[in-house]
């Protein structure tokens, strides 16, 4: 029995050995990740930054390139615009002096009037023929726009006049028709009447001629 417990306690004795050089194993790991956690810790805190900063160039990037596009966009409405004031210029001058100068022509200042004079002879009457087709061709198409106009409106004349004279008809129809009734009011009014006549005299008659029984005359 002796033997036993000797050898139990030696038993327990290892197993604590063993327990306590596990923990100490453990213990230097968990200290040496500590340390690497710490020292990614700011290994992180400036690629944050980094990351912070590239986004914000990245916006100031895009900022920019709005701006560029915005003024890209003003440039180019006007330019339009400043194209289309001098093409009503060059229209007005079409009905001015029945030619078409050109838009290098308009905005060259260094002109003379005799380039205005050779611009008139230049301009051919083939072209002239040509506008006058084009407008000619537009006038017809006025004009067939007009004719199926007209023909609509006379189409809702001939539809209202129509109605008209139904409206009308069913008017007449109902004036007749009160006109029968109070000829018919009237008619009965004038019977009724009668009948109550009738009926006086006859209950007069029986009050007066036909007394009742039990009564004798003397």
């Amino acid at each position: 029995m002796d033997n036993i417990n000797t050898n139990s306690n030696n038993n327990e004795i290892e197993n604590k050995s063993i327990v306590s050089k596990f923990d100490n194993s453990q213990s230097p790991n968990q200290q040496q990740k500590q340390e690497q956690q710490k020292q990614e810790q700011p290994q992180q805190q400036p690629q944050q930054q980094q990351q912070q900063q590239q986004q914000q160039q990245q916006q100031q990037q895009q900022q920019q390139q709005q701006q560029q596009q915005q003024q890209q966009q003003q440039q180019q409405q006007q330019n339009i615009k400043s194209i289309n004031s001098i093409q009503n210029n060059n229209n007005k001058f079409r009905r001015w002096n029945g030619h078409s100068p050109s838009l290098n022509y308009q905005l060259n200042k260094n002109n003379n009037y005799n380039d205005l004079i050779n611009n008139r002879k230049n301009y051919s009457d083939q072209d002239l023929k040509k506008e006058l087709e084009i407008r000619s061709l537009e006038l017809m198409k006025k004009e067939e726009e007009i004719i199926k106009l007209r023909d609509k409106i006379t189409t809702l004349n001939e539809q209202y006049t129509q109605e008209l004279a139904i409206c009308c008809h069913y008017s007449n129809n109902l004036s007749n028709l009160r006109k029968e009734v109070y000829q018919m009011k009237n008619q009965f009014l004038s019977k009724e009447e009668q009948y109550k006549k009738q009926i006086q005299d006859l209950q007069y008659k029986l009050y007066c001629e036909y007394q009742p029984i039990g009564k004798l005359r003397i």
